[in-house]
Order: structure tokens, then sequence, then C-alpha cells
């Protein structure tokens, strides 16, 4: 597979990213130090399951009727929206949708979701539900994870 497959408007730094693992140089100052760890493992597991999804939904028409490729505004700004939550948050499960948009998933058992879809605009449309409790909304992406976002987490993790 070669990067120019998946997403062709992509930055191509982020498909470098994905497609072979190789992050981008980060620049945390000289008071942050090496990256832990378990900070490696999170990106390492962010990246596949990123490759994974993307790598599925490659090509239109991927789901055998008329599902759009990954969008690559949407890819940015789910990665961007997964960057800034701490890193104490459960990693979602990472997919496309038929539009093109990208699907997280915080399934964490019966009665315990909590789903995120991230468009190319940067509008999150969420909805979860806790026992018989449903919530569902929408929020703009901005510099930080918009407090509905994080409490949705929450009330499933």
């Amino acid at each position: 597979m070669t990067i120019s497959a998946v997403c062709l408007d992509a930055e191509p730094i982020a498909l470098d990213w994905i497609f072979n693992r190789q992050p981008p140089r980060w620049d945390f100052g000289p008071t942050v130090g090496t990256p832990s760890p378990a900070f490696e493992k999170r990106i390492r597991d962010l990246v596949g399951a990123f490759q994974a999804a993307l790598l599925e939904a490659d090509q239109s028409g991927w789901d055998g009727y008329k599902a759009k490729r990954a969008n690559s505004g949407a890819f940015m700004n789910a990665l961007s929206l997964l960057f800034m939550l701490p890193s104490s948050t459960p990693l979602p499960e990472i997919s496309v949708d038929t539009d093109g948009d990208i699907a997280l998933e915080w399934d964490r058992g019966a009665r315990k979701v909590f789903s995120v879809r991230v468009s190319r605009d940067g509008t999150i449309y969420y909805a979860g539900l806790v026992d018989y409790d449903t919530f569902h909304g929408s929020e703009q992406l901005r510099e930080s994870v918009p407090s509905a976002i994080s409490k949705g987490i929450g009330r499933v993790s």
C-alpha cells in the first residue's frame, strides 16, 4: 500500500506517520525530555487504529455500496481531538463512517457507550448511553476538548 492510495489530499506528514509508523518530530521544549514508554505505546496504538480504519476505507464504495472514502479533513480533526485528550483517557475504537467522517467509539459493555463523529469542518457529533440515560449533541472543535465530549467519555469510562 502506498501512502498516496489513502486520503490523497491529507497532510503528507500525517500520512507518513500513519503508514510508516514514524511520528513527526515533536518539539517538546528543553524541559520535557524523552517521551515515556507509556506515551510511546499510546502513540503506537493510536497509529495502528488509524491505519486499520483508513486502510479499510481507502476508496469510494469500500462498504460495497456508495460509501465515501475517509475524508482527510475529518481525519486531521479526529487526530487533533485525540491528541487533546489526557493520556489517562482510554483510546476509542476508530473507524470511518460511510460519509467519510471519522467515528470514535468508547464501548464499555452493556448500556455504556459513547460515540463521536468528527467531520471535516470540525463539527463533533456525539451520542451516549449510560444505563437508561441517553444524551446527544454537537460541538465545534477548538483549542481544547469540548466539555460535553470530556464528560461523555467520563460517563462511560
